[in-house]
């Protein structure tokens, strides 16, 4: 038996099969060359990738440009054409303002003020109807005048038109309504011009009229001391009510400001001063006030214009009652001396007000009810011919 029956017919693989598998891995290696000889592959110890060939310029796509023809261009529809505009309409003139007819004549005997330079209606009606807030009569009473006026100044700030009696004009006569004037006496006629000083004094609470309408303390010794040599100095005192200290404070506490009678004397000094003012340019004018007088000449100055007040030279104040009534205007304060004795609560606003009751109402029961220096121990009356001198001393350094 041989071995290829013993075998039973086991085929061995044959060598065609082997050559095969040559074959076939040659054709791969053949084919790996070929790519490597064409460039189309690239072999790395990383990852494979495909490489871009460099585009050539024949490979290069550009979008040309739009032509005009190919250009679309949305464009907006054609506006309609305006509408003819319509001619403006005439304008009528304005039918010419008719003049105001003239007003008519104070009645034979009527009160009339004429109007000054400072005038206000609010002064005008407490000097004439006693009351600042009455002025609308005085206004209705003389409607056509202060219109007529304001018609002559159309531009501002008047604007031709009184606002209702604001704006009012010097030597407008004015009819004041009621049915008298008031009884107060008329400012007496001032000194004539030769007089180089002139000297206008404002007596206290409660003091008699005296010579000059001065009073009977400080004032008539302030003016002594100003007049050397005698006759040399002319003089005005202001005829104002001069209530006593009690009904001062009554006034002062009820109405919470200055009291009427001090307004009046007020409206009073400031037409005095005005007038001498106007009618000698060459005087040096001083005033002298004494406890509610300094407050009359306090509440006087803001009634007059800054041109006015420069005239006034110098002014003397004593026992000034500072805690009523306006300040004193700042273009004086330089020309001012105010003297307010130790312990006075009239002029010192560091005592209690309480004081000044008790010291001026115990000065009226000593004094028989005439407000006065003598016999009080009050330093509200404490001033003297002392202090008149040193007044009258400062007064004389300011002449110009």
């Amino acid at each position: 038996m041989t071995l290829r029956d013993s075998l039973g017919g086991l085929t061995m693989p044959r060598k065609p099969r082997q050559a095969s598998r040559i074959n076939a891995g040659r054709r791969i290696a053949l084919a790996t060359v070929s790519s490597l000889a064409a460039g189309s592959l690239v072999l790395s110890s990383g990852y494979t990738a495909l490489a871009q060939p460099t585009p050539t310029p024949s490979d290069t796509h550009t979008t040309p440009e739009p032509t005009p023809s190919d250009t679309h261009t949305t464009e907006p529809p054609p506006m309609p054409p305006p509408s003819p505009v319509a001619p403006p309409a005439p304008v009528t003139p304005p039918s010419p303002v008719q003049p105001l007819a003239d007003p008519p004549a104070p009645a034979e005997g009527a009160c009339t003020h004429t109007v000054v330079r400072g005038d206000t209606l609010s002064a005008i009606a407490l000097r004439y109807l006693g009351d600042a807030n009455r002025h609308p009569e005085i206004y209705a009473a003389n409607q056509a005048l202060f219109e007529a006026a304001a018609r002559e100044h159309p531009g501002p700030p008047v604007f031709g038109t009184s606002n209702l009696g604001h704006w009012i004009y010097p030597g407008t006569v004015l009819t004041i309504p009621g049915a008298a004037c008031p009884t107060h006496p008329a400012t007496p006629a001032l000194a004539d011009c030769s007089k180089h000083t002139f000297f206008f004094g404002v007596r206290g609470s409660g003091e008699e009229a005296g010579p000059n309408n001065l009073g009977g303390s400080v004032i008539p010794a302030l003016f002594a001391a100003l007049n050397r040599p005698a006759g040399s100095v002319g003089v005005h005192g202001v005829p104002y009510g001069a209530v006593d200290a009690a009904t001062f404070i009554r006034d002062v506490v009820r109405e919470g400001a200055v009291p009427t009678t001090t307004q009046f004397g007020a409206i009073l000094l400031a037409d005095a001063i005005r007038t001498q003012a106007e009618a000698c340019p060459d005087q040096e004018i001083f005033l002298g006030g004494y406890s509610q007088g300094a407050l009359v000449i306090r509440s006087a100055l803001p009634l007059l214009t800054p041109d006015v007040r420069a005239r006034i030279s110098g002014i003397a104040l004593f026992g000034d009652p500072t805690r009523v009534g306006p300040a004193l205007t700042s273009d004086v304060e330089g020309r001012t001396t105010s003297q307010c004795a130790e312990g006075d609560p009239v002029c010192d606003r560091s005592a209690p007000l309480v004081n000044v009751t008790a010291c001026l109402t115990a000065a009226t029961r000593v004094t028989g009810g005439l407000v006065g220096r003598f016999g009080s121990t009050c330093p509200h009356f404490s001033y003297s011919a002392g202090g008149a001198d040193l007044a009258a001393a400062f007064l004389r350094s300011q002449i110009q």
